[in-house]
C-alpha cells in the first residue's frame, strides 16, 4: 500500500493531513527532490496530536528512504526548505485494514501530577489489547520526567520508557513534540507516572494492534470411488490359408498366414466424484497471560568496620641548661620522638544488589546496587521523610554499566524533594553513574552530595 503526502505550498509551514490508519508494520518514507533546508515527516494517533516521527535535510539534489515503526493513523508534512523544485513524499507498506486500534492515554491540564487513571488497551485495541506496532506520543507543556508504566494483570506495572525534556531554554516552544515510544511489548494495561511539572496542557496518545490469529486446517475428505474398467478391443482377422501341395509326394506346407492387426486400446473410464470438504476446524482459544513471579528476598546488611583509634602523642624531652652571663650555653639535647599513630580502618557501605524494574528503599539499605539496567528501565523508590532518621544516607548506583541505554529513575515519596526540586525525581543516565542523597528532614529534602 503507498500513500503519497502532500508538500506544503508554498514551501513552508504544515502540508494537509493524509489517512494512513490502514498500514501495518514498519512504514517506509521516501521524499525526493531538490530543495535547500529541511522537511519533517509529523504522525498522529487522533487526528490533533502531531510530533515529528522523521527528518529530512538537503543541500540539493536528494532521495531519501526512512524506515518508520509504530502505529499512526495519519501523517502530514512540515516544510523549512526553499528553492524546492519537485519534491514529492510516499509512505508504503503492508495493508491490513481495520488491524490498527488508536486511542488517547491521558489529557493532563496544568499541575498535574502522580499515576494517572489506569487504561485497558482491549478498548483500544480489542479482543487482547495492543501486542506489535505498539507506539505512544506525547506533545505538551512540561518539565521533568513522564514515565509510562504498561502490565499485563493491571496490578503490577514496570516502566515502558520516560520523556525527560528536562527546563526549558528561553525562547523554545511551549508545548514540545517528544520522540514516539516504541515498544515489542504485549501492553494490555497502561498508565502514566506524572514526575515532572507539568505547566500546561499535555496529551498522550497510543497506537497498536493484536496478533492476528488463523483457525486450524479442516480435516481431508475421503478417497472417491474407482472408475470402471473401459472394454477390451475387437480381434484382428484371421491371416490366409497356404497353397496345396502336387500329387505324388506330399508338398511341403505353405508359410503361415501374417498375425491381423492388433485392436485398439478400449477408452479409460470417467473418474469417480471427489469427496465432499471436511468442515473447517475452529479458531483456538487465547491462553491467559501468566502471573509476575515474586521478587526474590534481600541478602542481609554487612556490618560497618570499627574507626581505627589514634596513636598517643610523644613527650617532649628536657630543656637545656641556662648558660653563664656572657657567651650563651649549649643547646639541651632533643626529646625523643613519640611513636606513630595507628591507621583507621577502610569506609565500607554495607550494599544491596538489586535486580528489578520496582524497588522500595528499606530501613536497613545503604548501598544500593541496580543491576537491572541491563535488562531495561527501573525505579528506586524511596521512604518517605518523615519516617526517615535525619542525616540517612542512601546511595544508588548503575552496577551494569548500562544506564545510558535503560535509565534508572529515583523517585521520592509524595511532597518529598530531591535536589530541591518537589515531584521531578532524579534520572539515572550514564553508565556506571551513582548519586549520593542526605536525608533532610527538617527541609523535607533529600539533598544531593
Amino acid at each position: 500500500m503507498i500513500a503519497s503526502v502532500s508538500v506544503p505550498v508554498p514551501y513552508s509551514g504544515d502540508g494537509p493531513a493524509v489517512d494512513v490508519s490502514a498500514v501495518v508494520g514498519p512504514k517506509t518514507v521516501q521524499l525526493s527532490g531538490t530543495y535547500e533546508g529541511y522537511y519533517d515527516l509529523l504522525g498522529s494517533q487522533d487526528g490533533q496530536t502531531f510530533v515529528s516521527v522523521a527528518s529530512f535535510g538537503a543541500g540539493g539534489p536528494e532521495g531519501i528512504e526512512q524506515a518508520v515503526p509504530g502505529a499512526f493513523s495519519s501523517v502530514r508534512l512540515r516544510s523549512g526548505a526553499t528553492g524546492a523544485v519537485g519534491v514529492t513524499c510516499e509512505v508504503s507498506g503492508i495493508s491490513g485494514a481495520g488491524e490498527n486500534g488508536f486511542g488517547t492515554i491521558a489529557s493532563l491540564a496544568a499541575g498535574a501530577s502522580g499515576l494517572t487513571p489506569v487504561v485497558d488497551t482491549s478498548t483500544i485495541v480489542p479482543p487482547t489489547g495492543s501486542e506489535m506496532d505498539t507506539c505512544f506520543l506525547c506533545r505538551g507543556s512540561f518539565t521533568g520526567p513522564i514515565v509510562v508504566l504498561g502490565s499485563s494483570d493491571g496490578v503490577e506495572f514496570n516502566p515502558i520508557g520516560a520523556w525527560n525534556p528536562g527546563r526549558l531554554s528561553q525562547g523554545a516552544p511551549p508545548a514540545q513534540e517528544m520522540a514516539p515510544l516504541v515498544t515489542d511489548a504485549k501492553v494490555r494495561y497502561v498508565r502514566l507516572l506524572v514526575s515532572g511539572v507539568v505547566t500546561g496542557d499535555v496529551t498522550v496518545t497510543m497506537g497498536g494492534r493484536a496478533t492476528p490469529t488463523t483457525g486450524p486446517t479442516g480435516p481431508t475428505g475421503p478417497t472417491g470411488p474407482t472408475g470402471p474398467t473401459g472394454p477390451s478391443g475387437p480381434s484382428g482377422p484371421s491371416g490366409p490359408s497356404g497353397p496345396t501341395g502336387g500329387t505324388g509326394g506330399v508338398g511341403p506346407s505353405g508359410p503361415s498366414g501374417p498375425s491381423g492387426p492388433t485392436g485398439g486400446t478400449g477408452g479409460v473410464g470417467p473418474s469417480g466424484p471427489s469427496g465432499p470438504s471436511g468442515p473447517t476446524g475452529s479458531t483456538g482459544g487465547t491462553g491467559g497471560v501468566g502471573p509476575s513471579g515474586p521478587s526474590g528476598p534481600s541478602g542481609p546488611t554487612g556490618g560497618t568496620g570499627g574507626t581505627g583509634g589514634v596513636g598517643p602523642a610523644g613527650p617532649s624531652g628536657p630543656s637545656g641548661p641556662s648558660g653563664p652571663s656572657g657567651p650563651s650555653g649549649p643547646s639541651g639535647p632533643s626529646g625523643p620522638t613519640g611513636p606513630s599513630g595507628g591507621v583507621a580502618s577502610p569506609f565500607i557501605l554495607p550494599h544491596t544488589d538489586v535486580d528489578v524494574s520496582n524497588y522500595d528503599v528499606t530501613a536497613t539499605d545503604v548501598a544500593l546496587r541496580s543491576s537491572y539496567s541491563s535488562t531495561g528501565t527501573s525505579a528506586i523508590n524511596l521512604p518517605a521523610l518523615s519516617g526517615t532518621t535525619n542525616g540517612r544516607v542512601i546511595v544508588v548506583i548503575d552496577s551494569a554499566n548500562n544506564a545510558t541505554t535503560n535509565p534508572i529513575t529515583v523517585v521520592a515519596s509524595g511532597s518529598d524533594a530531591i535536589g530541591g526540586a518537589i515531584g521531578e525525581g532524579y534520572v539515572i543516565n550514564v553508565s556506571g553513574s551513582a548519586i549520593w542523597l542526605y536525608a533532610n528532614t527538617e527541609t523535607d529534602n533529600w539533598e544531593i552530595i
